[in-house]
């Protein structure tokens, strides 16, 4: 996105948007209310706050141009930040509800709000009297006695002007517009296209015997994504605990050959299912990354990205690799050896990528005695939350309150309330289990972060 673009909003009893009270995503916090969110939501709600805001940016401007001696950061990129945080709060339900229940409908309302924010954030980053205002009180920054961290803030704006297009001719601006929004449209595509080949491939076992050296939780497991499907036996997902609990456990040395293989090529021309592939994304994705680098100015798009970045060059990334590598690698290979000699006693002459995590947990148990079943009643979720939440008290002086019959997306998530002295300093859903429509692994969508927004208001994130 761009320079002002970034997370999403804040909506005043006063504000403009009580004359749309009644579509969930401009409720004074729609986080609470996501249940009523709809797609048909998305595209009216979004165009709305855009247009609030860009009315309110354009009298900024004119108010820096008009009294230019009255500029400042609460007259300017106060203002700013809090419509920054009234965008973010209208779009993260949309893209959290994209990312934790997709659907068809939600998809097309996804990919019709990023069009428009794509749209106003390439506006913001070529505006001209936003890049000024912002230029001047960057210039200004020692006579406003303006903080190390707002300094910060204003080199990093006016570096996405720059990254923007701003110096760029209309013609030019135009193509870095269109750049921008395709872009947005094949990253959308190609996230849709993983997490559509993950839910596409599955194989039921009828015959537990095939599973042989997985330990009885993760054959429930497998069991229960069965029964979730309506079918008897056990069933093998590309969801990562299915795909991990073969690789690791599953004495079938062809089966976890096929598991890993249809894994490791989803949405590929290797994969078995091609409607997903993304080989023409990812190639139009790197042509137009080059073009809008070449654009911009930059020799390639890796010039580009390091722009804003503590890196200084390419050549300094390359280097910093090169040297991890030279530092672990003799490890590695040592490592490496010692795992294929012992799959070697075991039969197996040569190591596969399919065969490392399972001789790995073999060659564990051999060596100490220990096995991650084994280890894992001593850290059920429940205990394990327990232990988190007992060390992040004692060090930081907060409690944790689970909220009673939560507003959630799906009936596994958990709301908690983060306090200290009996005040809510924080909130965070917990989302732990993999399931189908939900994107895989580790991450954290915000709702809204922290800062002050006046003297007496303080925003929790």
């Amino acid at each position: 996105m761009s320079v002002y673009a970034g997370s999403l909003p804040l909506f005043q009893a006063n504000d403009y948007f009580t004359m749309t009270i009644s579509n969930p995503l401009l409720l004074q916090n729609p986080i609470e209310e996501i249940d009523k969110v709809e797609p048909g939501h998305v595209e009216s709600a979004i165009s709305e706050v855009i247009q609030a805001n860009n009315g309110e940016i354009e009298a900024l401007v004119k108010r820096a141009v008009d009294e230019p001696n009255k500029l400042s950061w609460q007259s300017f990129m106060l203002p700013l930040e809090k419509l920054e945080d009234r965008i973010g709060k209208a779009w993260s339900p949309v893209s959290h509800l994209n990312s934790v229940c997709n659907s068809e409908e939600l998809r097309q309302a996804y990919d019709k709000g990023l069009a428009l924010l794509t749209d106003y954030s390439t506006r913001l980053g070529q505006h001209q009297g936003l890049y000024k205002a912002t230029k001047a009180l960057f210039d200004a920054r020692d006579e406003q006695e303006l903080s190390a961290t707002q300094q910060h803030i204003l080199k990093d704006s006016l570096i996405g002007f720059k990254l923007s297009g701003l110096h760029l001719d209309k013609d030019d601006q135009q193509q870095f517009s269109k750049i921008q929004k395709r872009l947005a449209k094949l990253s959308s595509r190609y996230e849709q296209n993983v997490m559509d080949a993950t839910m596409a491939w599955t194989k039921l076992l009828t015959d537990k015997s095939q599973l042989t050296g997985l330990p009885s939780a993760e054959l429930a497991m497998l069991a229960s994504n069965a029964e979730i499907r309506e079918k008897t036996g056990y069933l093998v997902t590309l969801e990562f605990p299915s795909y991990l609990a073969i690789m690791t456990y599953a004495d079938d040395r062809q089966l976890r050959e096929e598991v890993y293989t249809a894994y490791s090529t989803r949405a590929s021309e290797q994969s078995s299912d091609s409607q997903f592939d993304n080989s023409a994304n990812m190639t139009e994705l790197l042509k137009l990354k080059q073009n809008k680098a070449h654009l911009l100015g930059f020799k390639n798009f890796a010039e580009l990205s390091i722009e804003s970045k503590m890196a200084e060059n390419p050549a300094q990334v390359i280097a910093f690799l090169t040297d991890l590598n030279k530092a672990t690698k003799k490890q590695a290979k040592q490592e490496y050896a010692a795992l294929a000699a012992f799959a070697e006693s075991q039969q197996v002459s040569e190591l596969q990528a399919w065969d490392i995590a399972y001789f790995s947990e073999k060659l564990k148990q051999q060596n100490f005695q220990v096995s991650q079943a084994e280890l894992r009643p001593y850290f059920m979720v429940d205990r394990v939350m327990s232990g988190l939440f007992e060390i992040t008290e004692h060090h930081f002086d907060v409690s944790f309150e689970k909220v009673d019959n939560p507003t959630v997306w799906h009936s596994d998530v958990r709301h908690y309330l983060l306090k200290r002295n009996d005040e809510v300093v924080a909130e965070f859903y917990l989302d732990l289990y993999a399931r189908q429509f939900k994107r895989g692994g580790a991450w954290m969508d915000n709702y809204q972060s922290r800062f002050k927004l006046d003297d007496k208001t303080t925003q929790i994130p």
